[in-house]
């Protein structure tokens, strides 16, 4: 028996020892199905769950580990230690731990400790002791509902074309998908790291040993049909910028197309000679958005997503997650992400009680240095 008060050696033990029954459930049981847990079954869980830890609660003083997680110091520090660094391995060797018996045990040892702790402090209120519950309270809350709560998210590609809907949980319809893109950029073929960006009304630049002098600017342009021309302005799906370019450096001069090109027309190179060329870098999305109705079990609204400007509805969030590349700016297909977290709310529930835990413990300080210079 080990002598009491225990202290941070018994809690390494329990930590270790926690670690040992985890692998053996995970070797008989195999891995933690979160599919399992979904609603109702996860409800069921979580008061299963509350009621079993007031139990302890209750029989606190005849259990002394009970009692030594509520009050020791030695618990908290070595749950979150063996925590951290089941989480420090996962992140450094990319294996999943979510599933493992040894990750979720040590987890709900953790988690079990701030609880006891939260129930503690409520069943003796004191107004100096709300920072605290706060803090620890909405950790539990956060921990508890975002775990539980994970089997019940539900997420969503939606890949839809112009005029067309698409989406199971969630329906998506595209009124019209729209791209703005950065200025031209014309680079050396050969040092593609520097770069002369053409914005409007520019004339040209230096690059590298050259000047660049832009002597006709198509923003969407197609290839004439009399190749003597070059290009020429044209407003259809597949246009891309041109443009026509004198390159010089001391006497040396040479004049040509530069074209990004685009699924219609292939990009167009000015041979510089020595092995060199002037080339239009392929034209990089500066914002693009999707004009949308969305519909969900009855309820409907209309919108526009843009990258990192969601729509909600129904507690669905859809996000704009990319388009057609190989259409760049003509694609009429928008892909979306939706995703749906009903637990969400009571996760947020939590870390706004921490965020007002940590701005009442603050107050709490400031008061006690007034009172002491007064």
């Amino acid at each position: 028996m080990w002598k009491r008060p225990w202290k941070i050696k018994e809690g390494f033990a329990a930590g270790a020892g926690i670690l040992v029954l985890g692998g053996v459930i995970e070797l008989f049981a195999g891995p933690v199905h979160w599919e399992a847990l979904r609603f109702p079954v996860n409800l069921v869980v979580l008061v299963a769950y509350l009621c079993i830890l007031t139990i302890l609660f209750l029989f606190r003083k005849r259990v002394y580990p009970v009692e030594w997680m509520m009050h020791g110091g030695g618990a908290a520090t070595a749950s979150i230690a063996c925590c951290a660094a089941l989480t420090f391995i996962m992140g450094l060797t990319g294996i999943d731990l979510l599933e493992s018996w040894p990750f979720i045990l040590s987890y709900l040892w953790m988690t079990s400790i701030v609880g006891l702790a939260s129930i503690n402090r409520i069943s003796h209120f004191r107004k100096k002791d709300i920072p605290f519950i706060l803090n620890h309270l909405g950790l539990f809350i956060a921990l508890v509902a975002g775990t539980l709560g994970s089997p019940d998210i539900r997420r969503e590609e939606i890949t839809v074309s112009e005029g067309g809907s698409a989406g199971t949980g969630i329906t998506v319809t595209l009124h019209a998908f729209r791209m703005e893109q950065y200025p031209p950029e014309l680079t050396l073929g050969n040092d593609p790291s520097e770069r002369l960006r053409i914005d409007n009304g520019m004339l040209g630049g230096r690059l590298g040993d050259w000047d660049i002098e832009v002597l006709r600017n198509i923003p969407y342009a197609g290839i004439a049909e009399d190749d003597s021309t070059g290009y020429r302005a044209w407003l259809h799906p597949g246009a891309c910028c041109a443009m026509e370019v004198k390159a010089s450096r001391g006497a040396e001069s040479h004049s040509g197309w530069v074209c990004c090109g685009s699924f219609l027309f292939p990009p167009a190179t000015l041979d510089l000679g020595g092995g060199e060329s002037l080339v239009m870098a392929p034209r990089e999305a500066k914002e693009y958005t999707s004009e949308v109705t969305v519909t969900s079990e009855g309820k409907r609204a209309d919108g526009i997503i843009e990258v990192n400007k969601p729509m909600r509805l129904d507690g669905w969030t859809i996000y704009q997650q990319g388009y057609d590349v190989s259409m760049g700016e003509w694609s009429d297909i928008s892909i979306l992400r939706a995703v749906r977290n009903p637990w969400l709310p009571v996760v947020l529930a939590g870390i706004f009680m921490m965020m007002g835990g940590a701005i009442a413990g603050l107050l709490k300080v400031s008061g006690k240095r007034k009172e002491g210079k007064e």
